[in-house]
């Protein structure tokens, strides 16, 4: 199964210009997941930070997953065809909730750039990471914050 999210700009005559991104849903690969006992390695602990790259493209495809079954299109944003971008934009309770996912075991407000930069332009006060690293909330200020959610929460998203 492929999912498509669209990539949108900071106004519409700057969104065109922007590819779609594509996850990729193999159910062979999370029947596998599901039936093994136990995990044969843990990724997160076993690889450098540099080496933890594809991991966060394995979490951002599993978060793709988790929003689609929502039932509501995925779409990220982009400041800039060189700059910022947010993986993930959901729609909730009337607001645009931006969503980034890092392979990251701790983490800082360098890993929320992107987020304080999207909540800043569009005048919102919480933004969400998706991260390997446990539940915590960074005050970026101005009454802004991220929610740092582990990523095995990520279905309670």
């Amino acid at each position: 199964m492929l999912l498509l999210s669209e990539q949108k700009g900071p106004g519409p005559e700057g969104s065109h210009g922007y590819l779609p991104k594509r996850y990729l849903f193999d159910t062979g690969v999370l029947r596998h997941f599901r039936e093994a006992a136990a995990p044969s390695i843990g990724l997160a602990h076993a690889l450098s930070p540099d080496a933890r790259g594809p991991l966060g493209g394995i979490i951002e495809n599993q978060m793709a997953i988790e929003l689609s079954r929502s039932g509501m299109p995925l779409f990220g944003w982009k400041k800039s065809s060189a700059g910022v971008e947010i993986d993930f934009v959901r729609e909730q309770a009337g607001e645009r909730v931006p969503i980034e996912c890092k392979a990251a075991r701790a983490v800082n407000l360098k890993h929320a750039r992107g987020l304080a930069e999207y909540l800043r332009m569009y005048r919102q006060s919480t933004g969400t990471l998706v991260s390997l690293a446990p539940q915590t909330v960074l005050d970026i200020g101005e009454g802004r914050r991220i929610q740092n959610l582990p990523v095995y929460l990520a279905e309670r998203l």
